[in-house]
């Protein structure tokens, strides 16, 4: 397969029972659409043996179990299980193209409904690291706020810990590496910057990121389906306020 937008450029065998489908070398909206067209095909019509999907920033990981693959097909060659699982996988991945293709052309004419809900999340830009973020890129705090909610983000994948978005991509003149050393705890609601990606930190946790502000938008319910509130290719939108309850 070559990369064309919509087609994976490669296949990764990763292990026995896990093989990657690559899209590009930087995340970006069509790739995004891209991954979720390829995840809708499959889970409407998920192949023998196919355990998981793992949606990434330019990946989607297909998990499965090489038993069942195998023994649903009738073997070509004495290889390996797992190498005759691995090549049984690709030729179905290679047949469902035509399938993926019209999942994604749906997806297009109902797009502001199933791949890009847009979503505002209140921010109170108060956080720890803003003040040294400001100095930092020689920005005043005022600007970093205007700049950091300037844009309609995408989120690229959901990752790290449950909930947690990535999203991108943040303006360059706010863009720097995560600390040098990580705090051992960030609160949760914390919303930071790293790099050129900007994320909400769904519950406490150790972390190195710059935190600019805080949220009570809620990002992960475990009694909810789907438990994490943001999905990859939601377009999200922070919206600076004075005070927010919590």
């Amino acid at each position: 397969m070559t990369f064309e937008g919509l087609s994976p450029r490669r296949i990764v065998p990763l292990g026995e029972r896990l093989l990657l489908l690559e899209f590009a070398d930087r995340p970006g909206a069509e790739v995004t659409a891209a991954i979720a067209a390829w995840r809708a095909a499959l889970e409407a019509k998920p192949f023998p043996g196919l355990v998981e999907l793992v949606p990434g920033y330019t990946t989607l990981g297909i998990v499965y179990d090489p038993l069942l693959v195998t023994s649903a097909a009738v073997s070509e060659a004495p290889l390996r299980t797992e190498s005759r699982a691995f090549r049984r996988v690709q030729a179905i991945l290679l047949e469902r193209e035509g399938e993926v293709r019209e999942r994604f052309a749906e997806s297009l004419r109902t797009r502001a409904a199933q791949i890009s809900r847009r979503i505002e999340i209140p921010v109170v830009y108060d956080g720890m690291d803003l003040p040294a973020l400001a100095e930092r890129v020689g920005l005043s705090v005022e600007d970093v706020v205007r700049l950091h909610s300037d844009p309609l983000y995408t989120v690229y994948m959901i990752g790290f810990m449950p909930g947690f978005p990535y999203l991108g991509d943040v303006p360059e003149a706010l863009r720097l590496p995560r600390k040098t050393t990580p705090r051992a705890r960030v609160p949760a609601g914390s919303v930071g910057i790293a790099g050129s990606q900007t994320g909400i930190y769904p519950l406490e946790s150790p972390g190195g990121w710059w935190i600019i502000g805080r949220t009570t938008f809620v990002l992960f319910d475990p009694a909810a389906d789907p438990p994490a509130t943001l999905q990859s290719g939601d377009r999200v939108r922070f919206v600076p306020v004075g005070k927010v309850s919590g």
